[in-house]
C-alpha cells in the first residue's frame, strides 16, 4: 500500500491510491511532521522513518479506522499541514462556516478552515452528522404529495406541490431555502423539529393542493396528441410536428431533445398551468379536425 525511498529531503512514502486519499493516514503522516509533495507522495526526517512506518502499518493491521474526518460521501474533507479544505457543503452550512471563521477559496471552490479552528470545525461536522442520522431514525408526518428525505450531509429535503401557505411555512423554518435546480426545499437537520411543526400544521393545505396536482395531470392525460409527463419537477411533452405546440414550448423557454424528440423545462406553477391550458386547447383543435376522406374510386 506504500514504498520508502531515499530523498534529497529525508525519507520519502510513496502511497497507493487505496489509501492514499484517505483522511486518517494523512493524519497520521501530518502528525510525524511529515511534508507532502505530490500524487500521493510525502517526505519525512529520516530518524522519524521507522516511526511513521510502524504507525501507519499498525492502522492498516487494525482494518484501517476512521480517524478525523471522512473524505468523500457527504462532503469532500482534505486535510493539511495548517487545516483543512472543504468542499461540497451544503448551502444551508455557509452561515456557520463562517461565523466558526472558516474563508471561501476559489481557487479550489471550497472552505479553506484554519488548523486554530480543526476542533472547533470537527465538532460541528460530528454535530451535524449526528443531526442528520437523528433526523433519519424519526417517524416523519405522512402527507399526501408531500416527501421528506435526509441526506447524508445534515441537510433535509423537502418536496411538496406549490401552495402560498407551504411555502410560507418552509420557509419560516430557520435555514430552509429553496434548491431551484431540484425543486425541493432544504433545511438542516438541526432544525428538523420546526420543521416537523412546520408540516403538521400544513397537512390540510397539503393534501388540497395535492388534489389539485392530480386534477392536473387528470387534465393532461385527457390529451390525445399530446403527450404531458412530470417527474421531479420538470415537464416533458411530446407530439407530432406542429407549430402551435411549437410556439407554445417555446413562448415557456423550454428545450427541445432532438434524440428523444420531447420538449422539456422547469417552469413555475402559474407559467405551467398557462402551458398545461394552451395545450389542451391545441389538441382539442387537433382532435376535431377531421380530413375529408379520399374520393371513392368507380369500377368499370
Amino acid at each position: 500500500m506504500y514504498t520508502t525511498s531515499d530523498h534529497a529531503q529525508g525519507k520519502l512514502f510513496d502511497l497507493d491510491k487505496e489509501i492514499g486519499f484517505d483522511p486518517a493516514v494523512q493524519k497520521i503522516l501530518l502528525g510525524f511532521g511529515a511534508i507532502y509533495l505530490q500524487k500521493r507522495q510525502w517526505t519525512i526526517a529520516p530518524k522519524k522513518s521507522d516511526e511513521l512506518a510502524a504507525a501507519i502499518d499498525s492502522w492498516i493491521a487494525g482494518g484501517r479506522p476512521e480517524n478525523g474526518l471522512r473524505k468523500g460521501g457527504a462532503f469532500g474533507i482534505t486535510h493539511l499541514a495548517n487545516g483543512y479544505y472543504a468542499s461540497r457543503t451544503p448551502k444551508s452550512m455557509t452561515p456557520a462556516l463562517k461565523r466558526l471563521g472558516a474563508c471561501w477559496n476559489k481557487a479550489n471552490n471550497s472552505w479553506a478552515i484554519p488548523a486554530a479552528l480543526t476542533e472547533k470545525f470537527e465538532e460541528m461536522v460530528a454535530k451535524t452528522q449526528a443531526d442528520a442520522h437523528a433526523a433519519a431514525e424519526e417517524k416523519w408526518p405522512e402527507i399526501p404529495g408531500v416527501s421528506v428525505d435526509v441526506r447524508a450531509d445534515g441537510t433535509i429535503d423537502v418536496q411538496s406541490p406549490f401552495d402560498p401557505a407551504i411555502k410560507k411555512a418552509i420557509k419560516a423554518v430557520p435555514t430552509a431555502r429553496w434548491d431551484h435546480d431540484r425543486r425541493v426545499w432544504v433545511v438542516m437537520a438541526k432544525y428538523r423539529a420546526a420543521l416537523r411543526k412546520a408540516l403538521a400544521g400544513i397537512m390540510g393545505v397539503a393534501e388540497a393542493a395535492n388534489d389539485a396536482n392530480e386534477e392536473r395531470l387528470s387534465r393532461a392525460r385527457t390529451m390525445r396528441k399530446i403527450r404531458w409527463s412530470e417527474k421531479d419537477g420538470e415537464i416533458r411533452i411530446s407530439s407530432g410536428y406542429n407549430d402551435d405546440v411549437i410556439n407554445a414550448c417555446r413562448n415557456h423557454r423550454m428545450k427541445w431533445d432532438a434524440w428523444s424528440k420531447t420538449w422539456s423545462g422547469k417552469m413555475r406553477h402559474y407559467e405551467r398551468d398557462a402551458l398545461l391550458a394552451r395545450l389542451i386547447e391545441i389538441d382539442e383543435g387537433l382532435r376535431s379536425f377531421a380530413p375529408e376522406p379520399a374520393p371513392e374510386t368507380q369500377s368499370a
